[in-house]
């Protein structure tokens, strides 16, 4: 019964997820509404009504959140997830229209959806759909293998690999950039 309190602090002039502490809540607010039912409607009709009169402010916070949930920084760069990035999106790519893949294909779009429209687009959402990540960047990785031979798929891992260590050995340098650009398009 938590969706109504998420859908709220998610979507208001200031959203939950920018603050330091930001999903506290007064005890008053218990004492004054103690269904946890009724608070859930509550608060559910509280953020249906903030989205419903502010569409276009909405619509710029799920695609802050969308960012969010692919962010690769926190709290430091995250080396193997950044590994697994690129040939996920790339398996993702090429196999999109898969009828063997298209459940899976749904799934993760619906999550990343839910994730982005409706909750906070937190990196934690993202971890229980990186193995599903792995189907799709494995599928591809084997398909370059048999596509290329393994000295070239090798030298195009090695290369993902060399960038994402040097990455991993600059990433104050690179997380001061990604802030910088991020704060300049008031993402951040």
């Amino acid at each position: 019964t938590h969706g109504g309190f998420i859908l709220a602090r998610s979507n208001a002039d200031r959203p939950a997820w920018r603050e330091e502490h930001g999903w506290g809540v007064e005890e008053s607010f218990f004492r004054q509404i103690p269904s946890e039912v009724e608070r859930d409607r509550y608060r559910r009709r509280q953020g249906l009504d903030w989205i419903q009169s502010h569409p276009g402010r909405y619509l710029w916070l799920a695609g802050e959140r969308f960012l969010r949930f692919w962010y690769f920084l926190r709290p430091d760069y995250n080396f193997w997830y950044m590994l697994v990035l690129p040939f996920f999106a790339v398996g993702l790519w090429r196999y999109r229209g898969d009828p063997d893949l298209a459940l899976l294909t749904g799934f993760i779009g619906l999550s990343v959806a839910v994730f982005s429209l409706v909750l906070y687009g937190s990196t934690r959402f993202r971890l229980p759909l990186e193995p599903f990540f792995l189907v799709y960047a494995a599928a591809v990785s084997r398909e370059i293998w048999d596509r290329w031979g393994w000295r070239r798929a090798g030298l195009l891992l090695g290369a993902v690999l060399v960038l994402n260590l040097s990455c991993e050995l600059g990433d104050e340098r690179l997380r001061t950039w990604v802030l910088a650009v991020l704060a300049q398009g008031q993402l951040k």
